[in-house]
This record gives C-alpha cells, structure tokens and sequence, in this order.
C-alpha cells in the first residue's frame, strides 16, 4: 500500500499537468467551437450584405440603362421638332419656299393658327386653368393655292416634309372650283410640339 501510495506521489503532478491540458484542450475546443458559430453568422451576415449590395447595384445599372435609353429618345424627339419650343415662323418661311422651288403656279396663301391644348375635341377652346403647361400642343398650318394640279400640292406636301423640322399630318384638304387652268386647294397641316419644364415661365 504505501509502496501504491508513493508512485502516486511521485505521478501526481504528472497528473495535474495532464489534467490541466484535458482542460486546456476541452477549452480550446469549446472556445473553437464558439469562434466558428461566430465566424459563420459573422460570414452570413456579410454574404447577406453582399447579396443585398448586388441587388442595389443591378438595380442602380438597369435604371442607368433605362435612363440612357430614354434620353437617347428624347434627344431624338427634340432633334425632330416634337419636344421643345417650335420655331413657327420658319414653318412658314419653309412652306412657301418649297413653293417657290418647285416652281408651282399661282401664290401660296399661308396662315398658322395660335397653338392650343392637344385634347378631346381639340379645335375646342380649353380654359387657360385646365391645361397642364407642359401637355402636347397643336398647330394647325393652313395654306392655300389656286390653279394647281393634286400632282402639285402631293409635291408640295412631300418636298415640304422633307424640310420642315417637326412632325405633321395632312389633317384636311378641300378641293374645289375646277378651271381648265386646275384646282383651287386648302390644306390644313396640323402640327404636335411638348413643350420642355424648363421653358415654362411662372405667370405673375
């Protein structure tokens, strides 16, 4: 017995030092283990992050896209006459030029109408206060020219077209009188223009 006594005597710090480090060890295994849980929640987090950062970025692009599309549009528009202030008188000069180019007959007689409101029923006056300063607005270009042919006013029209900048549509033509020397025509070439924000001016 004292012989079993001492040999634990002489081991006992042995086994205190290979306790200490079972300790140790199962410590450092529940502090790994803890530092993982952390670590993953940690990487979660940041990947949840990412994932939302991504979503923000693709969707700042596709507005990106979408805005460079539109304004591409927009600048064609404005190129072609329909957005921004239309330069009226020139739309006369320039009639009455390819009238004179195409060597027709007779005088041109040209007359454009004050700008109104495109709407429902649009050759009906729309109070000033009902009317969005920035809707769609219609000019009516009327001309007419005596002794021609409808050869010639379909020329007049087309070669117009190609010079005028805005948009237009034949919105009436009236022939009448038939002589031997051709057709008295009145023509009516509606115009559509929208105006810019930044052209509106404050009434005072």
């Amino acid at each position: 017995m004292n012989e079993w006594k001492q040999v634990f005597l002489l081991a006992r710090r042995s086994l205190m030092v290979f306790t200490v480090a079972v300790l140790l060890g199962m410590a450092s295994v529940f502090g790994l283990g803890v530092l993982a849980d952390n670590l993953k929640g940690e990487v979660a987090q940041l990947t949840g992050a990412m994932q939302e950062q991504q979503t923000q970025l693709d969707a700042k692009q596709a507005d990106l896209l979408n805005m460079q599309t539109h304004i591409r549009r927009y600048e064609a528009l404005r190129s072609q006459g329909l957005v921004g202030e239309p330069d009226r008188a020139l739309w006369v000069e320039l009639l009455q030029e390819s009238h004179r180019q195409l060597g027709l007959p007779g005088v041109i007689t040209v007359q454009l109408q004050g700008a109104r409101p495109l709407a429902a029923g649009a050759a009906v006056a729309v109070p000033a206060a009902e009317v969005s300063p920035t809707a769609p607005l219609v000019h009516d270009l009327q001309f007419e020219i005596r002794d021609s042919l409808e050869t010639d006013v379909l020329a007049l029209i087309e070669d117009y077209r190609t010079k005028v900048k805005g948009r237009f549509r034949v919105n009436a033509c009236k022939l009448q009188d038939p002589k031997d020397s051709g057709l008295t025509v009145q023509c009516v070439l509606r115009f559509i223009s929208l105006p810019l924000a930044s052209e509106i001016v404050p009434s005072s």
